[in-house]
């Protein structure tokens, strides 16, 4: 009888910490959920017809080992908005802003989808959900956050990644968007 008190009660303290915990969120924090659900919002608007569909995809097919026949595929969309310019620029050319990719790799071993958002001025990363799936069938979700000094300032899930990876992909990302969009070649 005593066990069961116990456990009753360790379980108690384990749910109220746990909503404690998820209740105790930073207003940075918020300020970075709220804007990923806007851009969310905003994609899906764009999907159905509603606001103008600016977005580029690009494909990636690479062989691995040509012995063992494994490839790995690569799509990556890049979704931006044109920004509000002086009129002395050509706003049709241009500058646009990145607020959010999403990535996703699958290859023989695993799949990996992942969603980068960007802040709305400076398209400055502040935010990476990635979804690890493996051929064995697990599954491993983790969530970073960044503030604007591009401090890591909270990891969640179950899966420990690497912020430091996650920060330098979404870095490669700007620029290949940058070149691809924003520069006149």
């Amino acid at each position: 009888m005593k066990m069961n008190k116990f456990l009753c009660g360790v379980l108690m303290l384990c749910c109220m910490t746990t909503a404690h915990a998820q209740t105790n969120t930073s207003p940075q924090i918020q300020a970075i959920r709220d804007a990923y659900t806007k851009a969310k919002q905003m994609i899906e608007q764009k999907k159905q017809g509603e606001a103008p569909l600016r977005s580029m995809t690009l494909t990636f097919n690479e062989v691995l080992s040509e012995e063992h026949n494994m490839t790995r595929t690569t799509e990556v969309t890049f979704h931006y908005d044109l920004i509000e310019v002086e009129e002395d620029v050509d706003a049709d050319m241009g500058p646009y802003r990145l607020y959010f990719v999403t990535e996703h790799v699958k290859d023989d071993q695993s799949e990996v989808f992942r969603e980068i958002l960007y802040d709305d001025v400076d398209s400055k990363h502040v935010f990476t959900y990635a979804r690890y799936e493996l051929e064995s069938g697990n599954v491993y979700e983790t969530r970073f956050y960044w503030d604007n000094d591009d401090n890591i300032i909270l990891q969640k899930g179950e899966d420990a990644g690497d912020d430091n990876y996650e920060h330098l992909l979404a870095a490669k990302y700007r620029v290949v968007f940058n070149t691809m969009v924003n520069s006149n070649i």
